[in-house]
């Protein structure tokens, strides 16, 4: 068909499918998959597509930073709903651009079916500045972020040039460009909800246990 036509001379594809609302009407995108890796990361990089003369470039994603953002949209919308419903104000929105150090942030992709825990990855990278571990068992990839230059600290702890976790063979690196803008996009908006959410909790008992006794959860 027409997409098929115009995917074609960016490199063989197995997978193409048109995005419908729940009446079958095109929603204007679609999702791609490449045979081939690399052709997948050129048409990544490719600007001002258009799918016809007279369209407006196209916008290109991967798979992973579309539901990450999609994931963001879906957050925000829920929490701005919740607190309508409660009668509370709306929370700070976001800045669309963010003062970050750049360099900081290793991702470790390729984690589904893997045997390792948030504390291994503490553990592996302990004594390297080491600020936050974004990551949960179940989760797809991990994000380690540093108080420091994020390369060196990769390379000081992989063993005969590979990159080792929980003893098994990885491929992580340090994140930049859009997907670093992301990254602390999504962790501006979980510290804001966490933010709100701990407002929105009541005091129980001056935060004390049994026996007049102050408790903190860990």
């Amino acid at each position: 068909d027409e997409a098929e036509d115009f995917i074609l001379p960016y490199g063989k594809t197995s997978y193409i499918k048109l995005r419908k609302d729940a009446e079958s009407k095109f929603k204007g995108s679609l999702f791609v998959e490449f045979a081939l890796q690399e052709d997948c990361d050129k048409f990544l990089k490719l600007e001002n597509v258009k799918f016809g003369e007279t369209s407006e470039p196209l916008i290109i994603t991967s798979r992973n930073d579309y539901f990450k953002s999609k994931s963001l949209s879906q957050k925000t919308e829920k929490n701005e709903k919740r607190e309508a419903q409660l009668g509370g104000s709306r929370p700070a929105a976001i800045p669309d651009t963010l003062e970050y150090e750049k360099g900081r942030v290793i991702k470790i992709p390729g984690l589904v079916g893997k045997e390792t825990s948030r504390e291994a990855i503490k553990d592996l990278f302990e004594g390297n500045g080491l600020d936050w571990v974004t990551y949960n068992k179940g989760d797809v990839e991990a994000f380690v972020r540093f108080g420091s230059e994020a390369l060196s600290i990769l390379e000081k702890v992989k063993i005969d040039g590979k990159f080792v976790l929980s003893e098994i063979e990885l491929d992580a690196a340090v994140i930049e460009g859009d997907e670093e803008e992301l990254y602390y996009k999504t962790a501006a908006q979980e510290k804001a909800d966490f933010r709100n959410r701990k407002k929105r909790r009541p005091h129980q008992d001056g935060g004390r246990g049994r026996g007049n006794k102050r408790y903190r959860r860990y």
